[in-house]
């Protein structure tokens, strides 16, 4: 009875703002001031008929074709934060063809969307193009991807990222060659070539494709190799390529093996297919890779060997780390058959389209003052249950954000633990070798002293007996 109440409270004063400010409202141009914005343009029947612009103070704006008081047609509309739109309408949604810009995203920008929409979704053949910032060692580069194909949502089917030319997809039956490194032989002086930590490098990255089923996102992955960007530095010893080459090809397979815990944790979330979802999926992607590079930067300080300084390679390092990756890369394919074994079920027993209507958002229309009270009343409901919907979403991709990043941050702690742990013990081992040095120092010092003290005791005796008196002949002053 309160919600009636509150509802009817709130819309008796709604005439007082609905009103004819200038010109010819009922058959003709004027403008006309609503409860939600100002509308300007043609009138037929006291309707919104022809073209007219309309905008609110929270700085939206619509303009173009109207009928019967709904948006429909060609028209263009932008919003204060950064979205616009030019296109079809249809019932006060963007439907058919039409363009569309949106605002600058943490990771993605200048976004582009030029194909079909459906009911205020992005649905059908289309092309999306956005830009986004690649790190490579310590410098930053700014790349153009451009996704051309079907979608469902505003998510597209297939590759996120535009694939580059030099790509060289992880497989198992194929290990990487010298030849694959484009910047083979690189020439440097004999000073600068003993100063490297290794003969080569390894640059890749992962990529993501996802598709719509049934309304849930399904996310496959893999690592890439680029072969423009890796390093093969002159004078490699012959016998020692092989050696250098497995070494590379551990720090390809650690790319992989995060590609796969990427897969796996995508899928376990059964994400819906919406743009919301993605977006969370293209954080987790994000805190994904940084955690590649985190491990690959200390596989690449625990085995680098530069067989130009001399010495022989640490081959007990090199295998341990051969063990966890291959272990790793095991249970993860594993995990991931389960992970989409579960998600497959999930999609039988749901059957949902792939294109979902989005709500009509009132606030972006005028609101008519019309004698019948309860359209009202229920269009203000459907405005609020809007609302709240548009909240849940929003809460729940946030408690998804948040839920993985305490399970990063815990995962990080883990590792850190783990590190301090294995640091204390090699400084208690090391402290240990150090008082077995300090006291084989001692012993030898004491053997030596009782040496010395020995010798010298044997040479005073010597002296002495050297000493002793020799008679002397002939005593004369004796004799006389």
């Amino acid at each position: 009875m309160k919600k009636k109440s509150f509802f009817l409270l709130v819309l008796a004063p709604l005439w007082i703002f609905s009103q004819c400010i200038e010109g010819d409202c009922q058959n003709g141009t004027g403008e006309y001031k609503f409860k939600n914005g100002t509308y300007i343009g043609e009138f037929v029947d006291g309707e919104l008929n022809g073209h007219g612009i309309f905008s609110n103070k929270k700085g939206y704006t619509y303009n173009g074709k109207w009928e019967d008081g709904l948006k429909q047609g060609v028209g263009m509309e932008s919003f204060k934060k950064g979205f616009s739109y030019e296109g079809q309408f249809l019932n006060n949604q963007r439907h058919g063809a039409g363009k569309a810009i949106f605002r600058d995203t943490k990771l993605m920008q200048n976004i582009q969307y030029d194909g079909g929409w459906v009911n205020g979704s992005m649905c059908g053949e289309a092309s999306l193009t956005y830009q986004r910032e690649v790190k490579y060692g310590r410098n930053k580069e700014i790349e153009t991807n451009n996704l051309t194909g079907k979608f469902f949502n505003g998510v597209y089917q297939g590759r996120l990222t535009s694939p580059y030319p030099d790509e060289l997809i992880w497989d198992l039956t194929t290990p990487l060659k010298s030849e694959y490194f484009q910047k083979y032989g690189v020439r440097l002086s004999e000073k600068d070539l003993k100063r490297k930590k290794n003969l080569a490098t390894v640059e890749g990255d992962i990529f993501v494709s996802c598709e719509c089923r049934s309304g849930f996102l399904i996310f496959d992955t893999n690592a890439i190799f680029r072969q423009s960007r890796s390093w093969w530095y002159n004078n490699v010893p012959v016998k020692t390529k092989s050696i250098i080459l497995n070494t590379m090809q551990g720090e390809f397979d650690i790319i992989e093996w995060h590609a796969r815990e990427l897969k796996n944790d995508l899928n376990k979330e059964q994400f819906g297919c919406n743009t919301e979802a993605l977006s969370v999926a293209r954080t987790l992607i994000e805190l994904k890779i940084k955690e590649s590079k985190s491990i690959r930067k200390s596989y690449v300080d625990e085995t680098r060997w530069n067989p130009t300084k001399g010495g022989l390679k640490n081959s007990r390092v090199q295998e341990k780390w051969n063990k966890k990756i291959s272990k790793k890369l095991n249970k993860l394919e594993k995990l991931n058959q389960k992970s989409l074994s579960k998600l497959e079920k999930k999609i039988e027993k749901t059957i949902l389209e792939n294109c979902l209507a989005y709500p009509v958002d009132i606030n972006l229309s005028p609101i008519k003052r019309v004698d019948n009270k309860n359209i009202e009343i229920l269009s203000l409901e459907l405005m609020v249950e809007n609302d709240n919907s548009a909240k849940a979403v929003k809460q729940e991709n946030q408690k998804t954000i948040k839920a993985q990043e305490r399970k990063e941050a815990e995962k990080q702690k883990r590792a850190d633990k783990k590190e301090a742990e294995k640091q204390k013990r090699i400084d208690k081992k090391a402290k240990e070798q150090a008082s077995k040095e300090e006291k084989r120092r001692k012993e030898e010092k004491r053997i030596q002293d009782a040496k010395d003290r020995a010798e010298k005791k044997q040479a005073k005796k010597l002296k002495r007996t050297q000493r002793s008196y020799v008679p002397q002949f002939p005593r004369s002053k004796q004799l006389e």
